[in-house]
């Protein structure tokens, strides 16, 4: 299997000729026999793929992920776990059966994921920090290889890691989507400022794992985990909630002893209402059963309505990151009343790019 890991496969289902998908062979850890993928084991003759291409939509997973991605369509762009001998390899004759237009597809993916990464390419304003994790990304993470991120229990709650891919760092780089990993390995970087300023029983932090809309278990398990991460909350303590809706970062703020969330959309639409609002309410419900505080009033929800609005529909991880160090680096924690109202304030590229600095050098530091 080494010999293929980071090469574009097929994926079959039931049958070897049920081809259903084209993937790629990720490799995190390869030489360990306990790996996870979405918190259960990868199981033993399954391997790790990312699946790039679907060519039959409704095709069932082999191993759904949390009841939630059940069929190939909704999986692109996510690491599945798929059965050894339902993968086929381009030394197979069925590899070349694939069409002129999937090639042409492949060509042009390529294509792009090198300009990404070509250093002559990238805009000439880019940090310093940056150009140094990107060259070390196309050279280090090579055939699919990752950075493995571990975090100690005190920044989320529990003991957890996520999985740093090329295409993380790359689009980071040049202000394409941001990943929950990278969003995850910046939270770490502002737990180590609480530390030194001795916030930590201020501002907690929750992982973006564990109550983002796709991957993350079902509405009530999700609650669930928002309890849990507050269950040991000091006086006043709040908790910064990175979501995303699936293809949109906001944030929300809890603060459990006040029965009081913040809401922080940057396209500065209005307070948010359905799943993920229940998701909330419901957590902060369990919560205080735990602790058995027996307040029956309705969770107070407010708007910051003066955040920051974002740029394009690309930008909203990186204005999140932002609102979070903003938020960390204020000993007052006064961001309600900065952010209350509609205003004037903005950010601009140096804003964003003291965020990416921070979270490249914090990279190096740890990682490299």
């Amino acid at each position: 299997m080494a010999q293929t890991i980071g090469t574009e496969c097929q994926l079959a289902s039931s049958s070897i000729n049920n081809i259903v998908a084209i993937a790629t062979i990720i490799e995190v850890n390869a030489e360990r026999n306990d790996q996870l993928i979405h918190g259960v084991p990868l199981g033993e003759g399954n391997v790790r793929v990312s699946i790039v291409r679907s060519l039959v939509d409704e095709a069932l997973l082999p191993f759904p992920i949390k009841d939630e991605i059940m069929i190939v369509r909704d999986a692109i762009g996510t690491y599945v776990a798929w059965p050894k001998d339902l993968i086929i390899f381009p030394a197979h004759k069925e590899m070349a059966a694939k069409t002129k237009s999937i090639k042409k597809r492949k060509r042009a993916e390529e294509h792009d994921d090198e300009e990404d990464l070509d250093m002559a390419s990238l805009a000439p304003q880019i940090p310093a920090s940056l150009k140094i994790v990107c060259i070390w990304a196309k050279e280090a993470l090579t055939s699919g290889k990752t950075i493995t991120c571990t975090f100690d229990e005190k920044i989320f709650g529990h003991a957890s890691k996520t999985f740093v891919a090329k295409n993380d760092i790359n689009n980071f780089v040049t202000m394409k989507e941001v990943s929950g990993s990278i969003i995850c390995i910046y939270m770490s970087y502002l737990y180590g400022l609480l530390k030194k300023s001795k916030m930590l029983e201020m501002v907690g932090f929750m992982n973006t794992s564990d109550i983002g809309a796709i991957g993350s278990g079902n509405p009530i398990e999700r609650s669930r985990a928002i309890a849990n991460r507050m269950k040991n909350a000091k006086r006043g303590q709040i908790f910064l909630l990175p979501y995303n809706s699936g293809c949109h970062w906001m944030l929300t703020i809890i603060k459990p002893d006040e029965d009081t969330v913040y809401f922080m959309d940057p396209l500065k639409r209005r307070l948010i209402i359905g799943e993920w609002k229940n998701i909330v309410d419901n957590g902060i419900k369990i919560h205080n059963a735990q602790v058995k505080n027996q307040s029956r009033k309705a969770t107070t929800w407010k708007n910051c309505a003066g955040i920051p609005e974002q740029w394009t529909d690309k930008d909203c991880g990186y204005f999140i990151m932002r609102y979070m160090k903003d938020i960390v680096e204020d000993k007052n924690l006064d961001f309600f009343s900065k952010w209350e109202r509609r205003g004037k304030a903005a950010y601009t590229q140096q804003h964003i790019d003291e965020v990416r600095t921070e979270w490249a050098k914090f990279v190096v530091k740890t990682y490299m």
